[in-house]
């Protein structure tokens, strides 16, 4: 499926017609679903005086790269956008299936500088972003063309320098200086952010001392950008003044983990007065396969936000035909919150320590114009951000989200589908005409004070499941989980110098009864000595149970566990082994 803008001018006016191929209705035939068909006309004159700003003169950035390990393909931009590079969308999944869970993504960004507005957004472009860093006085880029770039490696281009000698263009000139994430020869990360520009923007790996690419994952792509490059054509208004330099990676494993795609974003102002109240956001438009039959909804206690089929059959060539999968947007890694009076976590508790703020917005836009529709202008892009419509007014519980009661809520369709309130069922038992399905995730507030980094890390997840409701049940148990080992720490994980190839671990374990009302047994046998723990995580990814990492000679191992202090439902029973893991799964019964 293709999308072509066209845009046409009148003084003071500009007529934005945007329309598609569609793949059901024959090359050429516009479709005239409203996501898909928009045509407004803004006007100029009130934006101009309000897009004044001191910019730079940089040309839009271009370059593109994959992300092709595990089970994702995806298609990586360095403009603030994924996915979708004007022409072609790629996020296979699985990979090799000729099969695509989303046609594009961006980055939102909106904030106050002294109590101005400031934005940074974009759905299909003009995009807000451009290739490079910001100046240490935080001057705007004259020319980005030098920066215009994505780095990629893996651990095998690590491998292959260590026991021959070859370097890869990327790992030879892997940029240091800049930002990308580094290990000096004693392990420890290099951080240069506090030297001036001048001195270390040249600055590239040193390879023969010992310092090697921080891999976050088994393939790793960086990039650096910033949204002072230019005018910002979408949201007309001034930028934030921001660096963000991005690590997108993914792991070659199998299970939730190989199904996942996982983007780092490092955001930072140099120079100026802060940026404060900031909200940071993903969009995305998902098209699971087929495009015209989705669903989304939310599970703020998860941080989730996701997209799954209306029914159990994702017709069409571009389908997933029987059983289609769930893809969910999850805030991993996130800011420290104390001191703000706020519960982010909401266990009850205000400014616990290392409290980290939450998801706190998940929404959807539908049509052009309208109060509930296509996001235009900033103001529109932080209304949005903050969980309200573009006319500030708060979501409410049911319906569409507007007008169905007087409940005000951050987060849309927050019911577990098919129960209230989901698009299955609006509140009322009746459910919501499947369609064209987009939808944006944030998190927030934060400041951003001048060399104060803040730094976030989504998930992006795909879950197969019996049917289509039994995915989104199988996407909330892998985004628990993939919590559960971010907060413990497998990810990221450090790129070992010299990695030897995988061995493959011999591992029969079961856990019994499978539901279990008192103690349940975990028995498991390893082929060698090696270091074995056990974690039990419940389905919101809270520990319940741990035994400490010791050393188990090889043969059959049994460890009994008294479940009746636990919660009744689904645990996840995790073996760690030698650094590697393998999960089973127990349910508690009452």
């Amino acid at each position: 499926m293709g999308r072509s803008g066209l845009w046409a001018g009148i003084p003071g006016s500009v007529f934005l017609c945007w329309v598609t191929e569609s793949p059901w209705r024959g090359p050429g035939t516009v479709s005239l679903d409203m996501h898909r068909f928009l045509f407004i006309m803004v006007p100029l004159l009130g934006f101009a005086e309000a897009a004044a700003q001191d910019v730079g003169t940089c040309a839009p950035a271009t370059a593109s790269a994959y992300l092709d390990v595990g089970n994702v393909r995806a298609l990586l931009k360095n403009d603030g956008g994924l996915f979708w590079d004007g022409s072609t969308s790629v996020y296979e999944v699985p990979k090799g299936g000729g099969i695509h869970a989303a046609f594009t993504g961006s980055l939102w960004l909106g904030g106050l500088v002294e109590g101005e507005l400031r934005t940074a957004a974009s759905t299909y472009g003009p995009w807000e972003f451009w290739a490079g860093p910001i100046a240490d006085d935080g001057a705007p880029p004259i020319d980005c063309s030098e920066y215009d770039r994505i780095w990629n490696l893996s651990g095998s281009d690590i491998r292959a320098w260590e026991a021959q000698g070859l370097r890869s263009g990327d790992l030879l000139d892997w940029p240091t200086g800049l930002g990308a994430p580094t290990l000096d020869p004693n392990g420890v990360a290099i951080d240069l952010s506090r030297v001036p520009l001048s001195e270390r923007a040249a600055r590239t790996i040193d390879l023969a001392s010992g310092e090697r690419p921080y891999l976050l994952g088994d393939e790793v792509a960086w990039w650096v950008m910033n949204d002072l490059g230019g005018e910002h054509r979408r949201t007309w208004t001034p930028p934030l003044g921001v660096e963000v330099q991005v690590t997108a990676y993914a792991f070659d494993m199998e299970g939730a983990i190989g199904n996942t795609t996982f983007y780092r974003y490092r955001i930072e102002k140099r120079s100026g007065p802060p940026a404060t109240d900031v909200y940071l956001g993903l969009y995305l438009d998902t098209d699971l396969g087929n495009f015209d039959d989705d669903y989304i909804g939310s599970d703020s206690l998860l941080g989730l936000g996701f997209t799954y089929n209306a029914d159990n059959l994702d017709e069409g060539p571009k389908g997933y035909g029987l059983a289609p999968p769930a893809l969910g947007v999850d805030f991993v890694e996130a800011p420290v919150a104390d001191g703000d009076g706020l519960d982010n976590d909401w266990d009850g508790v205000v400014d616990e320590e290392g409290e980290r703020l939450q998801m706190s917005a998940f929404g959807s836009f539908y049509g052009a114009g309208s109060t509930d529709g296509h996001p235009w202008r900033g103001p529109d892009v932080y209304h949005y951000l903050r969980g309200r419509w573009k006319d500030g007014q708060s979501f409410t519980w049911g319906g569409r989200g507007r007008g169905y009661s007087n409940r005000p809520t951050s987060f849309l369709y927050s019911g577990n589908p098919p129960d209230a309130w989901s698009e299955l069922n609006r509140g009322n038992g009746t459910a919501i005409t499947p369609a064209d399905r987009l939808f944006f995730s944030s998190i927030g507030p934060f400041h951003l004070f001048p060399n104060h980094p803040q730094v976030f890390t989504i998930a992006i997840i795909t879950s197969f499941g019996a049917d289509q409701l039994d995915s989104v049940r199988k996407l909330k148990e892998d985004s628990a989980f993939i919590q559960a080992i971010v907060d413990n720490g497998l990810l990221p994980r450090q790129a070992r110098a010299r990695e030897a190839a995988p061995q493959e671990i011999a591992f029969a374990g079961s856990v019994y009864p499978t539901v279990a009302t008192d103690v349940v047994t975990l028995r498991y046998s390893v082929p060698h000595r090696m270091s074995v723990g056990v974690d039990v995580f419940d389905v919101l990814g809270r520990r319940v149970s741990s035994t400490p990492v010791q050393q188990r000679d090889a043969g059959e191992h049994r460890t009994r566990l008294d479940v009746r202090a636990w919660s009744p439902g689904l645990h996840f029973v995790r073996f760690w082994m030698d650094g590697r893991v393998a999960v089973r799964t127990v349910v508690v019964a009452r």
